[in-house]
């Protein structure tokens, strides 16, 4: 980087701080060079693999009423467990779209091995997470979308009881369903379910890394089609410590700072007290978010998705013991 650039970052910070900024600024740039910004969606789909057999679960041309899309980066260790946790409660109603993002621990092979046994339908496709939900949407058939049952983690045997509740309660409109309201679990799972018509209507998924659920939250929430409950479907959340380590954590924090940016979620930053490193990499966010395409709008900036008027108390079967709590076995 020039000069003249980290002397516009530096100005106002003591020299004690300036190798922590410079090594803010240096991240920013790796982080601008590698990103996973792709052309259209019809030209990033590298292997599609769509095998049918006399599976009870495989995935079919034949409409389905439901659509389980997934976006997968890199999760071997945990995708096996992950997929059959979700395949084992489904049947011919559904089908499984999973968009793999050129996976390099062998978990794409695994991915594979499910595709061929006709069990989901696969796309390899260099992404973000919101163009990788947007490819896995529009390979999809189902008149419902279930989106963000990630494989890094394994569900309970409770997919069709939520959505029995979603017709009774919330039919038509976007509902997030999460497994508690305190700020470290409401982020472990962020399960949307919502209707193919809906999502055309708000134009799908924009190619973000980071808030792009969120994102579609509040296109929902503006025109009214917008709701979240309380209902845990997880088994065995991740807690991600990986993102605990001191690179990757400033690394997921640019890209954070970045898309909320390009959110127009000034709220975030006016209400958070940063420290010297943080407030660096605001600034590098700050100075590289234009040169990505931005989706500001006046309702993003107090937009908050779980308030009390977007609530809706799960009811129907409702058990304390079992939805509470995050059973972690």
């Amino acid at each position: 980087m020039s000069g003249k650039a980290l002397n516009v970052v530096y100005f106002g910070f003591p020299k004690s701080k300036v190798p922590q900024v410079e090594l803010c600024l240096r991240l920013a740039g790796m982080l601008e060079e590698a990103k996973t910004s792709v052309g259209p969606v019809k030209n990033s789909i590298n292997t599609s693999y769509e095998h049918k057999t006399d599976s009870p679960n495989r995935a079919t041309d034949q409409t389905k009423k439901y659509s389980i899309c997934i976006t997968h980066y890199n999760n071997v260790e945990t995708v096996r467990a992950s997929l059959d946790s979700i395949l084992s409660q489904i049947d011919e109603n559904f089908e499984v779209v999973v968009v793999d993002n050129f996976s390099k621990d062998g978990s794409f092979g695994v991915l594979t091995e499910y595709s061929r046994a006709g069990k989901i339908k696969l796309i390899r496709a260099k992404s973000s997470r919101g163009k990788g939900r947007e490819i896995s949407f529009e390979n999809s058939q189902g008149d419902y979308i279930i989106s963000n049952l990630d494989m890094d983690e394994t569900y309970l045997d409770s997919l069709k009881e939520i959505l029995h509740f979603y017709h009774a309660r919330c039919e038509g409109k976007l509902l997030l369903v999460i497994s508690g309201m305190e700020k470290d679990i409401r982020g472990l799972q962020n399960i949307t379910i919502v209707p193919r018509s809906l999502v055309i209507e708000l134009g799908g998924w924009r190619n973000l890394q980071y808030a792009e659920d969120w994102d579609l939250w509040a296109r929902a929430a503006k025109i009214g089609a917008y709701s979240f409950t309380v209902f845990n479907l997880l088994r065995s959340p991740n807690q991600h410590q990986e993102r605990e380590q001191p690179i990757q954590k400033l690394k997921l924090r640019y890209i954070r700072y970045r898309e909320l940016l390009r959110l127009d979620r000034r709220s975030f930053f006016d209400d958070t007290g940063m420290n010297i490193q943080q407030l660096g990499i605001y600034l590098l966010a700050k100075a590289s978010y234009r040169f990505h395409e931005c989706y500001h709008d006046k309702f993003n900036i107090n937009f908050d998705p779980y308030v009390k008027d977007y609530y809706i108390p799960y009811e129907h079967g409702d058990s304390p013991s079992r939805h509470d709590n995050l059973q972690k076995g």
